[in-house]
């Protein structure tokens, strides 16, 4: 059997896996097939009938693309899915028998993810912050405290700044009424 697909989780990976597993269990069961089947006659039926309205063989074309597709290629082959808790540290859960339709781009969407957190973390990190990987929100609540501390050292840019604020900012709220106090 080849390696998992591996999904990168900020928090809650037992959730994640609850879900997949809720999916492999709707895919895996008899009522699954058996409404596949009856898509495909409904299918068959409806190309049919195009086919009959417009004498287009493109129709039936179509009609095998988008099942053959969805059916064969998304849902037929199943993958092992190894989900990654980046909160808690070591946390891996793996679920088999995850359509490969769902697992792949959900693999490909959380790796690159991960990918580019990782990436800034590492240029704009101080030594001793918060990291969002590893600790989520706290992170952003972290930020947005520091945002709000916000104070000019430099007397000639708050002068400056201060002014700006009477000249541009506030006559614009008044004028315009599209900002509130």
């Amino acid at each position: 059997m080849s390696a998992p697909l591996t999904m990168y989780i900020v928090s809650n990976g037992e959730l994640v896996r609850a879900a997949l597993n809720a999916v492999v269990t709707l895919v895996g069961s008899d009522t699954f097939s058996t409404v596949i089947k009856f898509s495909l006659l409904f299918s068959i039926f409806g190309a049919s009938i195009n086919y009959i309205r417009g004498h287009d063989l493109a129709a039936f074309g179509k009609w095998f693309l988008i099942y053959f597709g969805i059916t064969t290629i998304m849902l037929g082959p199943k993958v092992t899915v190894a989900i990654h808790d980046i909160s808690n540290e070591g946390s891996i859960y793996v679920v088999d028998n995850v359509p490969y339709g769902l697992a792949f781009p959900a693999s490909i969407i959380t790796s690159v993810s991960y990918s580019l957190v990782q990436a800034v973390e590492e240029a704009f990190q101080m030594p001793d912050d918060v990291q969002y990987h590893k600790t989520g929100m706290l992170f952003g609540s972290k930020l947005f405290r520091l945002s709000t501390e916000f104070s000019v050292a430099n007397p000639a840019v708050k002068a400056e700044l201060d002014e700006y604020v009477k000249s541009c900012v506030l006559g614009d709220i008044l004028v315009s009424k599209k900002y509130s106090m």
